[in-house]
C-alpha cells in the first residue's frame, strides 16, 4: 500500500504462554507494516510477560502497556481501557492465542477506507476455526454477517479478534470504560447506530479453539441445542437485557421511536410476565433472520425467563 496509517493492534494477555509467541510471530509477519501492537497484561503469573519482553527487543513496534497498579479488568474493560488511552488513525483488536494470516491488516484496512471517515466504522472479516495445534476444522465460519441493531443485540456476529475500527468510532466510546458486553458487540452497535458495520467474507485469521478460551465458538448445531437452557445461554440473554438498557440510557434519545419499542422490550425480559414479554416481541417484530433463528429464540427465553427474573 502506498501510504501508511498509524494503525494500533490491541493485545490484551493473561497467562497467553502457550500460544502468545506464534500470534505475536504472525503479527510480525503482516504485509503491511506501519502498525504497532500494544500489550496490556490482565496479571499473568506465567511466562508470558517474559516472551513479550524478549519480542520488544527486536522489534520497537511492540510496546508493553505497563501501569503503576495492574489490576485483572476482564477481556472487554482491559481492551476499552486501551482503545481510551492510545491515538491511531484505525484500532485492531488482537487475542493471545490465535494466528493473523499475513494479509490480515492490509486487506481490513483496504476496505476501511473505502468508508466515510468522518463517520464512525467498523470493519470484521470471516474467520477459519482450528483445533490448538492450528489444524483447521471449519475453513469459513460464516459467509454473512446480520450488523443492524437488532441482530446484534439478539446474537452478535462481530468477532473482536476480526475487527477493525477508526479513529471516529473510538472518540465516540472513549470514555466508555465498563460496559455491560464484550467490546466488540458493544463497538458493532455504536457503529450500526451511528456510521458503518461491513464485512469482509475471507477469512483473515486461524480462530484456536481450546479449553482456556474466554470465548470460544462452534459449529456444531446439536450442541447448540443441548446449549439452549446453559448458563452461557442465561448469561447471553442477560447480556442482550443489559446493554439493551444501556443504549436506552446512553443514546435513547438517537433512535426512532420503533428502534426505541424494541430496545424497551428487550430491556424489560424479565421485569414483566413471560407472556407480556412474548406478546411485546411479536407485536414489535423483535425477529431473527430466519424463522428457524427466531423460533430458537423465542425457546431460549421461554426455557430460562425463570432464571432471566430472578437475576433482574
Amino acid at each position: 500500500m502506498k501510504s501508511i496509517e498509524n494503525v494500533a493492534i490491541l493485545m490484551s494477555t493473561f497467562n497467553g504462554a502457550d500460544f502468545i509467541e506464534q500470534q505475536i510471530e504472525s503479527i510480525c509477519e503482516q504485509s503491511y507494516e506501519g502498525w504497532t501492537l500494544y500489550i496490556r497484561d490482565d496479571g499473568s503469573t506465567d511466562e508470558t510477560l517474559n516472551i513479550i519482553r524478549k519480542f520488544m527487543k527486536n522489534d520497537h513496534r511492540i510496546v508493553l502497556y505497563e501501569e503503576e497498579k495492574p489490576v485483572n479488568l476482564g477481556p472487554a474493560e482491559s481492551f476499552m481501557t486501551m482503545l481510551s488511552r492510545i491515538d491511531a488513525n484505525y484500532y485492531l483488536f488482537s487475542d493471545q492465542d490465535d494466528f493473523w494470516l499475513s494479509d490480515k491488516v492490509e486487506k481490513t484496512l483496504l476496505v476501511m477506507k473505502r468508508l466515510n471517515q468522518h463517520e464512525p466504522n467498523l470493519v470484521h472479516t470471516n474467520l477459519s476455526l482450528t483445533d490448538r495445534e492450528l489444524e483447521v476444522s471449519a475453513p469459513s465460519f460464516s459467509k454473512t454477517a446480520f450488523d443492524d441493531v437488532q441482530s446484534i443485540l439478539l446474537a452478535n456476529d462481530i468477532t473482536g479478534c476480526t475487527v477493525m475500527i477508526n479513529r471516529k468510532l473510538r472518540d465516540l466510546v472513549k470514555y466508555q470504560i465498563s460496559i455491560p458486553c464484550m467490546h466488540d458487540m458493544w463497538l458493532g452497535l455504536i457503529a450500526a447506530q451511528f456510521g458503518n458495520v461491513d464485512y469482509i467474507k475471507a477469512s483473515t485469521m486461524l480462530y484456536r479453539q481450546h479449553g482456556n478460551n474466554v470465548v470460544g465458538s462452534t459449529t456444531n448445531k446439536m450442541a447448540k441445542i443441548k446449549g439452549f437452557n446453559s448458563i452461557s445461554e442465561k448469561n447471553r440473554l442477560m447480556t442482550t437485557v443489559l446493554t439493551a438498557r444501556e443504549l436506552l440510557k446512553k443514546y435513547g434519545n438517537y433512535f426512532s421511536i420503533e428502534e426505541r419499542k424494541t430496545l424497551i422490550t428487550l430491556s424489560q425480559l424479565g421485569k414483566v410476565s413471560l407472556f407480556k414479554s412474548l406478546w411485546r416481541i411479536k407485536k414489535n417484530r423483535i425477529y431473527k433472520h430466519s424463522f428457524l433463528a427466531t423460533t430458537s429464540f423465542i425457546l431460549k427465553i421461554m426455557l430460562n425467563y425463570s432464571s432471566l427474573k430472578s437475576s433482574i
